[in-house]
């Protein structure tokens, strides 16, 4: 499974691309979105072994990670988004390894906004942490914002302390 939602991604924005003009989009200097496992996709996208080079795409202006989870263990406390990403796949060394973005950053990694609440008792910090720290060995052009609260799952954040977190993100990638 694990292949098949990078697989997934790499059709739907390739449809987006040859179908521009019908869709009335402009696709130029695109975005990626991704929360939580969602989020785990998303990042993959600009990984150096399953991103967009891999799939002959053009590079994102931006990825846009909402509480991500960027690695993948045996070990991982989140159990559920785990199952969610691994339906059915005995992970082993090499898959945990193959599927750890943090470990497929390099300079080519698309300028990235991460998000996260500052206790998020879904989703280890570890995740973005260790993101972070490889967009930065590589000089990745990045911003990390821990917001203050509590909370997985808040989405826009619209009517809540996370309030403006998109608007941030947007403004970011149009600068």
């Amino acid at each position: 499974l694990l292949g098949k939602l990078n697989d997934d991604l790499a059709n739907s924005i390739r449809f987006l691309l040859e179908n521009e003009k019908k869709l009335k989009i402009n696709m130029k200097n695109y975005a990626v979105i991704g929360s939580s496992a969602g989020g785990f996709i998303a990042a993959q996208l600009g990984s150096n072994n399953h991103g967009y080079i891999k799939y002959n795409l053009p590079k994102p202006g931006l990825i846009c990670l909402q509480y991500p989870i960027v690695y993948i263990s045996k070990k991982m406390k989140e159990k559920e988004c785990l199952d969610a990403i691994s339906t059915g796949i005995v992970l082993s060394k090499e898959l945990e390894n193959e599927y750890s973005t943090n470990l497929h950053v390099d300079k080519n990694y698309p300028k990235t906004f991460i998000v996260r609440a500052k206790v998020d008792k879904a989703v280890d910090k570890s995740h973005c942490d260790l993101l972070v720290q490889a967009l930065s060995k590589n000089n990745v052009d990045y911003i990390f914002d821990i917001l203050p609260g509590s909370g997985h799952g808040w989405g826009l954040g619209n009517e809540t302390e996370f309030n403006g977190w998109l608007e941030n993100a947007v403004n970011f990638w149009e600068r």
